[in-house]
Order: C-alpha cells, then sequence, then structure tokens
C-alpha cells in the first residue's frame, strides 16, 4: 500500500495542510480527546498551585475520574509488589497517580505508529508491535510513578529518562524473540547517550526551586512532544504520509493542551470563567 513515498525516486511534495487533510478522524480525535487532557493533567502535576478557570477545569477533572477506573483495575494489582519491596529494603516507595496520564500520553503515541501499521495493511504487525509496547509503555509509566513521588536529583533523573530507555528494552526483547542478538546490542547500544542525556537534564532540573518533584516531568513531556515534531519534519521533508500522521498525532494532545491553556489565560484575562 503507497505511503506517500516512490521507490528510489524523488519523494512527492508534501505539505503541512494535505498531511492534516490525511490525518483522519480517528487519530485526531483520539490525539485531543486523550492527549490534550493527559497534558493537562501533567501539566497541573508539575505547577500545582495552578487551576484553570471552572468553566475549564471540569475537562481535567472529568478526565481524572475516568483514569481513576484505570487505577483502580491496575494499581490493586501492583501494590503487593511494592509493599514487598519495601518490607524487603526498608524502602518508602508509593504509587503516584502521575502514572495514569503518562501512560494515556504514551498510548497516544503508540495508536499514531498501530494506525500507520493498520494503514499499511499489516494488521498482525500493529497487533503484536502494539501488544509488546503498550506492556512496555504500562511498565514505564508505573515506574515513573514510583519515581515522581519522591524528590531529589536521582527520583527526577529517572523519570526523564525510563520511557526513552523503554524503547531500547522493547527493541532488544524483539530482536532477541528473533534470534537476532547483534541487534539486541546495537537497541540497547543506541539509547545509552539519549538516555544519560535526558537523566542528567532532569536530575538538573531538580536543583530548581519548584522543580524538586516535577523537573523529570518537564523533560518528558518535553521529549515525547519533541518526537513528535520530528516525526512530522522528516514526514513532510521526505513525503512519508505515513511519519507525518505519527507526528501529528503525537503533537494533537499538546496543541489542544495549548489552545485550552491559551484560552484560560483569556478567561482570567477578562475575569470571567
Amino acid at each position: 500500500m503507497a505511503d506517500g513515498t516512490n521507490d528510489g525516486a524523488k519523494p512527492e511534495k508534501l505539505t503541512l495542510w494535505e498531511a492534516l487533510k490525511d490525518l483522519g478522524w480517528f487519530s485526531f480525535w483520539f490525539a485531543v480527546i486523550v492527549g490534550g487532557p493527559s497534558v493537562l493533567a501533567i501539566l497541573e502535576e508539575v505547577f500545582v498551585n495552578h487551576q484553570l478557570v471552572p468553566a475549564l477545569q471540569w475537562i481535567v477533572d472529568g478526565y481524572q475520574r475516568i483514569m481513576g477506573v484505570l487505577g483502580a483495575i491496575v494499581e490493586p494489582l501492583v501494590q503487593p509488589a511494592i509493599e514487598w519491596i519495601n518490607a524487603r529494603f526498608g524502602w518508602n516507595l508509593m504509587l503516584d497517580p502521575v502514572w495514569r496520564p503518562v501512560f494515556a500520553l504514551c498510548m497516544v503515541f503508540l495508536m499514531a505508529f498501530v494506525r500507520k501499521y493498520i494503514r499499511n495493511g499489516d494488521v498482525a504487525r500493529a497487533v503484536g508491535v502494539g501488544g509488546v509496547v503498550a506492556i512496555g509503555f504500562l511498565t514505564a509509566a508505573l515506574l515513573i510513578g514510583l519515581f515522581a513521588a519522591g524528590p531529589g536529583w536521582l527520583a527526577q533523573g529517572a523519570v526523564a529518562a525510563v520511557l526513552i530507555a523503554t524503547f531500547g528494552v522493547v527493541g532488544a526483547a524483539r530482536n532477541a524473540a528473533g534470534g537476532d542478538w547483534r541487534k539486541v546490542g546495537s537497541a540497547v547500544g543506541n539509547l545509552g547517550e539519549p538516555v544519560l542525556f535526558l537523566f542528567a537534564i532532569g536530575a538538573g532540573l531538580s536543583f530548581v526551586p519548584g522543580l524538586a518533584q516535577s523537573g523529570g516531568l518537564i523533560v518528558l513531556g518535553g521529549m515525547i512532544a519533541l518526537l513528535g515534531v520530528v516525526w512530522v519534519g522528516s514526514g513532510l521533508s521526505g513525503g512519508d504520509r505515513s511519519d507525518t500522521r505519527v507526528g501529528l498525532t503525537t503533537l494533537g494532545g499538546f496543541v489542544a493542551a495549548g489552545l485550552i491553556l491559551a484560552a484560560d489565560f483569556a478567561l482570567k484575562a477578562l475575569g470571567a470563567g
């Protein structure tokens, strides 16, 4: 199935407007409805004293109630393991609910790839890869929730780096399942520097006043947004509609959140809301 590229030929010119029209209603609304509130929920975790005006805050509050259902399913399953670790090592680990919007935002990113595979006719890959990566993202989000509950440079560095490290682990696991051990080392090695880089930024931000427990989340959100920008840029420059759709879907939540924040600013400036 064609995806906007020509074998060995000059890539077809692709404009942003064409890419937006090609996005599809499902990808658009999934990104807006799931991604937008996820970004806002994470921002309220970072800036704890900030709330939207009541006319808009209901979006985040309703989203949090829905995500509470996910928490009620998953958290009782992992709590015994957390309690065992605390008892075994004398730690005091707690699971911060921020893992829920982090996981939802990751699923927007994953859904973009699943839609790409489905549009290209590779349903088996969409199901197989989607399932494995979803489990990886859930694990990463839970780890982020554990680290985010505690202040300190080590915890914030881990929050910033866990998700990108998950890409390496999932890639290595896929290659190991296929018996390609050379690619296993490559998948892990190629992400070594990005993991250390993100860890350093998250750890560094923890020393900024007011960011002791949120510096890692800022880096995490910025990394996901940057991945979306990279996919859009590479897709447009290469005439690849599939990659462009991935990037636009990933960025959809950030754009929706930005519009809501802009509306909140305007209402507060007007004394309304």
